[in-house]
C-alpha cells in the first residue's frame, strides 16, 4: 500500500469520526432543547429515588434487591458469555438492569407487557424478576413481548444502540435471554400497531407496560393511549428513551398523572381519582 493510500484512508477515517461526533453532539443538543428536564435526569436522576417514589418503600429496599441480583452470578455470566460470543464486547449489569429487576421483585406483577425486545437485555431482567417471584412463592407471573425484529437498523428505534444497531447475524429477538427464563415468556413477532389490540383483548390484568419499540411521537402515543384504558388502578406505564420527543410528557399531562425519570426511563403510575393504593 502506497503512502498516498495510507494518508487518504487516514483522512477518511478522521472525517468519519468527526462526522459521527458532530451527529452525536447535534442529537444531544436536540434532546436538550426538546426535553430539558428529561435530559437532565438522564444524567443526574437516581434509580433509587425513583424506585422509592413509585413504591413508597425506602431506598434501602432497592439496594437490597440490587444486591440480590448480584448474588446470582449465573444470570450475569450467561448474559456476558452470549454478549461476548455474538457481539465481541464485554457485559456487566448497570443501573437500568438493577432497576427493572427491583421493580418487578417489588410490585410482583402477574402480567408484564413489553413492546420492543431487540437483543433482550431488559427482557431478561423482567424475566429474572418474574422467575425469582415464582421461586419464592410470591406470584406466578408472565411476560408478553411484541417485537418487530431489527435484522437491519431501524431509524428512531435501534440506531442509537451501543455496539450494534441491528440483531447479530443469524440471531432472533431476545437471543441473550438465558434458556431457563424462557418458560414464562410469550414473544409475538410483528408490528405493535397490529398485534397490540389482539394482546389487550386477551389480557386484562397488566401490572406493568413497558414501551421500547419505535420511538416516534405518533407511535409512542398510540401505544400509551391503547394500553392505558386496560391498566388497573396502581399499574405502571413505562417508556425508554423518554427524552427523544414530547410523547410521554404530553401523555402524563393529558391524563393528570405524575411522571418520574432517570437515565432515559420515563415512568408513571396510574392513579384514578386519588383512590388509595
Amino acid at each position: 500500500m502506497s503512502l498516498t493510500n495510507v494518508i487518504l484512508i487516514s483522512k477518511n477515517k478522521n472525517m468519519s469520526t468527526k462526522f459521527l461526533n458532530i451527529k452525536w453532539i447535534s442529537r444531544r443538543l436536540r434532546y436538550l432543547i426538546l426535553n430539558p428536564r428529561y435530559f437532565y435526569l438522564y444524567f443526574y436522576g437516581k434509580p433509587e429515588t425513583v424506585f422509592s417514589a413509585l413504591t413508597d418503600l425506602p431506598e434501602g429496599h432497592y439496594y437490597k434487591l440490587r444486591e440480590e441480583l448480584d448474588s446470582d452470578p449465573n444470570f450475569t455470566e450467561e448474559l456476558r458469555k452470549k454478549t461476548i460470543k455474538f457481539m465481541n464486547v464485554d457485559f456487566s449489569l448497570n443501573m437500568d438492569h438493577y432497576f427493572l429487576y427491583s421493580l418487578v421483585r417489588t410490585i410482583k406483577p402477574s402480567v408484564i407487557l413489553e413492546t420492543g425486545v431487540f437483543h433482550g437485555y431488559y427482557t431478561a431482567c423482567f424475566l429474572k424478576g418474574i422467575y425469582d417471584n415464582y421461586r419464592d412463592g410470591s406470584v406466578e407471573g408472565k411476560l408478553i413481548s411484541i417485537d418487530l425484529p431489527a435484522y437491519e437498523s431501524i431509524s428512531e428505534s435501534t440506531t442509537e444502540s451501543p455496539h450494534m444497531t441491528h440483531l447479530p447475524s443469524g440471531s432472533e429477538p431476545g437471543w441473550v435471554i438465558p434458556d431457563y427464563l424462557r418458560d414464562r415468556w410469550q414473544l409475538n413477532i410483528g408490528d405493535s400497531r397490529e398485534l397490540l389490540p389482539e394482546v389487550l383483548e386477551r389480557e386484562k390484568n397488566i401490572s406493568l407496560f413497558f414501551h421500547d419499540s419505535l420511538h416516534t411521537y405518533s407511535h409512542m402515543m398510540y401505544e400509551f393511549e391503547k394500553v392505558y384504558p386496560v391498566l388497573n388502578h396502581g399499574s405502571y406505564l413505562m417508556t425508554h428513551d423518554v427524552h427523544w420527543n414530547h410523547a410521554f410528557r404530553h401523555f402524563v399531562k393529558r391524563h393528570g398523572q405524575k411522571d418520574f425519570s432517570f437515565h432515559g426511563f420515563g415512568i408513571s403510575r396510574k392513579i384514578i381519582n386519588n383512590l388509595p393504593l
